[in-house]
């Protein structure tokens, strides 16, 4: 009778670790499977965003000889309008060099 009781206690001590073990493990995979991918998703979008802005702009500087004179000129060349994943991310473009920016690039801050 005592070794079935010290039979059961050690059956329900490591149950009861195995089952802290599993739900800190669903926490953690829960975590990882909403936060990280999205963000890094968001910001791959945005950095093809970015790629698509610098290729009209080197297409325009082609044809015209010349980059867009400004961000509006810019934002006219791609339809729709640039659209970023990332909460406050935008782009700066600098009409002397035609170089297209993003703002946010760090996945963690998306």
């Amino acid at each position: 009778m005592v070794e079935l009781l010290i039979v059961l206690v050690v059956l329900a001590f490591a149950g009861m670790l195995a089952l802290s073990y599993f739900r800190a493990t669903e926490e953690t995979v829960k975590t990882i499977t909403e936060q990280a991918p999205l963000a890094q998703s968001r910001l791959a979008a945005d950095l093809a965003t970015a790629a698509a802005l610098r290729r009209a702009v080197s297409i325009y500087a082609s044809r015209e000889g010349r980059f867009p004179p400004d961000r509006a000129a810019v934002d006219a060349l791609v339809q729709p309008p640039p659209n970023f994943q990332c909460p406050g991310n935008t782009y700066t473009y600098d009409p002397q060099s035609g170089r297209v920016t993003l703002a946010i690039t760090d996945a963690a801050r998306c």
